[in-house]
């Protein structure tokens, strides 16, 4: 579905901003709170500060809202099915080598087109990893690539 994980830097704290600040809360809360004496007490104590963390402080990031009402207004986002497949429209002129550069999950893609075409204005039409790239003063279909995420130049069709 296309879902990459990404991960802060360790101990690199300028990346880590949101949770540090998240931890001070929480450690400023739970020192004001009686000393847990067992687990369950903690766990207690836990689940009410995400309760008025989550639901009762508004936070002045979020318009003095709670992080609550900002998640429960959002469109939530969904994967693409491909009943749904949402297309992507580039346009680009083939250099001298004949190839066109697009980025595709984060990384740089060099498609062939053929020296033939070099200094071509093209059309290039991306749905997912499916790439078509036409002429776009005649139309005429010039490549079609499938990109491999594992290669940074996928073989032409």
């Amino acid at each position: 579905m296309g879902v990459i994980q990404k991960s802060g830097s360790p101990y690199h704290r300028q990346t880590q901003g949101k949770i540090e600040r998240f931890r001070q809360t929480l450690k400023k809360w739970l020192a004001l709170q009686p000393a847990a004496e067992t687990i369950d007490d903690l766990d207690r104590q836990l689940a009410r500060f995400q309760h008025i963390y989550n639901q009762e402080r508004p936070h002045r990031a979020l318009d003095r809202k709670t992080p609550a009402e900002v998640y429960t207004s959002l469109p939530k986002a969904a994967p693409v099915t491909s009943s749904e497949q949402h297309w992507r429209v580039r346009y680009d002129k083939i250099d001298d080598v004949g190839t066109v550069s697009l980025r595709y999950e984060s990384a740089m893609r060099h498609l062939a087109i053929g020296r033939a075409h070099k200094a071509k204005h093209v059309i290039i039409l991306l749905a997912g990893p499916e790439v078509m790239i036409a002429d776009v003063t005649t139309g005429e279909l010039l490549a079609e690539h499938t990109i491999d995420p594992s290669k940074n130049y996928p073989p032409k069709k």
